[in-house]
């Protein structure tokens, strides 16, 4: 088992000990501001919260038979210390070589607005690397952050920044505007912006964002809906001539034209909005006009030639024909002619509770992210077998962590990943977990002053790899100051 704990830059020295290989007495490093997470020959990279105006100091006890060298000073057997100056960004690396091993470590100063964190690390992940988007309210801390699994952040961006996730060899995320609109960015590791995605007649939404095989990418855009009678369902006083926040999802290309829409007014009724008339529903518009949010659509995934669509204020995942627009089926949520049967859910008479993150997996098999909203039960990753001649939905899989997460009131993310783990996001809760298929944990990242509203984890055979990480972060943040030197121990 293995950790590491961040609370913050200490001018104490802390000891960081490695583990034994072989014969040989393993390193002692110590430095100051601490090194995180501790120095083991397994973890490559680590970060310290550091300022320009003091260097890192690290004063190193090489091992048996080990020979160290920091930030290209020659290597040494004996005790040694030695200091180098970084700025935010900025990194230098140390090398621990034996008889038969080199192994590189890269030491990275993080700023000090850097959102806190912990970390954890049980099992084996199967991911790599997690992108990350906690929210933040300075426009000037880091707003997107890639970390790998023993809790190191190798990559991360300047400002305000949701749903992070990759785009080929690149990252994109929402870029929220004081106007309301989101516009997504996708950006090389090094920074440079590669293309802006926004879509066409309306605000864009932060919520969803997928490339299509054709180059093409989905985007939702809000658009209000004027004069609809809601009297039979809401009790506001503009009910009979309400504005609704309707929702619409286009294919946009590269070049920014629209090649196809659907939108939610023309295909779900105001009934399926449900027990949501019981709780907030009045958001504020772009104009006077409060609206009433009765579809809040948070997640799509293509599905060969449908759509699935997730929408929280329905508690309903929707299969549409993208030929068509019709509803194929309907899973959870009021009952409709469109509905589908659960079966093995024990829970089935109230699935869900505002769920989130829709998938397809290879196999067929559908999965989502159900947070349990107001039902009175943790947060689940649920993954179904559809049966559409049946009208079926049986469930095959549930995992939770009911005791680190007991509920989850909003946003949150569930994606199985080859061989069965699960990396999940507990919306609206300081945790990020891999968990094993029954549950167990392989790795958690948590953040006790905020959240981030997904989690996409990078797995191996990814364009997006460490070297390239940290070649990205040395091209935003060049060091051209002195390299370290030898101090008094």
């Amino acid at each position: 088992m293995s950790g590491s704990r961040f609370w913050g830059a200490t001018a104490a020295a802390v000891a960081l000990a490695a583990t034994a290989c072989g014969p040989a007495a393993a390193a002692t490093v110590t430095a100051s501001p601490a090194l995180v997470p501790a120095y083991a020959t397994s973890r490559p990279d680590q970060v310290v919260r550091c300022d320009a105006a003091t260097p890192v100091r690290l004063s190193v006890v090489p091992g048996r038979g080990e020979r160290v060298a920091v930030d290209g000073l020659a290597a040494r057997s004996r005790p040694f210390a030695a200091q180098a100056p970084l700025a935010p960004g900025q990194a230098f690396a140390y090398t621990v070589r034996t008889a038969r091993t080199t192994v590189t470590h890269h030491v990275r100063c993080i700023p000090a607005d850097f959102p806190r964190w912990t970390s954890s690390r049980p099992g084996v992940p199967t991911s790599r690397f997690f992108v990350v988007t906690p929210t933040a309210d300075s426009p000037t801390a880091p707003g997107v952050e890639v970390f790998d699994t023993h809790g190191a952040p190798l990559w991360w961006m300047a400002g305000k920044a949701l749903n992070g996730s990759v785009d080929g060899g690149n990252l994109v995320w929402g870029v929220p505007s004081a106007a309301g609109s989101t516009v997504f960015e996708s950006h090389r590791l090094d920074g440079r912006l590669v293309h802006r995605w926004q879509p066409v007649g309306g605000l864009g939404d932060s919520h969803e964002f997928r490339r299509l095989p054709n180059g093409d990418a989905l985007l939702l855009v809000q658009i209000p809906k004027r004069h609809v009678d809601l009297s039979k369902y809401a009790t506001g006083a503009n009910a009979a001539d309400a504005t609704v926040e309707d929702l619409e999802i286009q294919e946009i290309t590269p070049a920014g034209k629209r090649v196809w829409s659907w939108r939610a007014s023309d295909h779900i009724a105001p009934a399926e909005t449900g027990r949501w008339y019981k709780s907030l529903q009045v958001v504020s518009g772009t104009d006077a006009d409060p609206m009433y949010d009765l579809y809040h659509t948070n997640a799509y995934a293509p599905d060969g030639k449908g759509l699935l669509i997730s929408m929280r204020h329905t508690d309903a995942i929707y299969r549409i024909d993208r030929a068509t627009g019709r509803i194929d089926w309907k899973l959870g949520g009021t009952k409709t002619a469109q509905s589908l049967r659960i079966v093995g859910d024990p829970d089935a008479a109230v699935d869900f509770g505002g769920q989130h993150d829709v998938n397809v997996l290879p196999d067929g098999t559908v999965t989502l992210y159900d947070n349990g909203t107001d039902r009175g039960r943790p947060p689940r990753a649920l993954r179904f077998r559809i049966d559409t001649k049946r009208r079926t939905a049986t469930l095959v899989e549930k995992v939770a962590d009911a005791k680190t997460v007991p509920r989850s009131p909003y946003t949150g993310s569930a994606i199985r990943l080859p061989g069965g783990n699960w990396a999940m996001s507990f919306g609206g809760t300081p945790y990020i977990e891999e968990l094993t298929a029954r549950g167990g944990l392989a790795f958690r990242l948590t953040f006790p002053t905020t959240f981030s509203y997904r989690v996409f984890p990078v797995l191996a055979g990814s364009p997006v790899t460490a070297e390239r990480l940290r070649a990205g972060m040395d091209a935003m943040a060049p060091r051209r100051t002195a390299h370290a030197k030898l101090v008094a121990r």
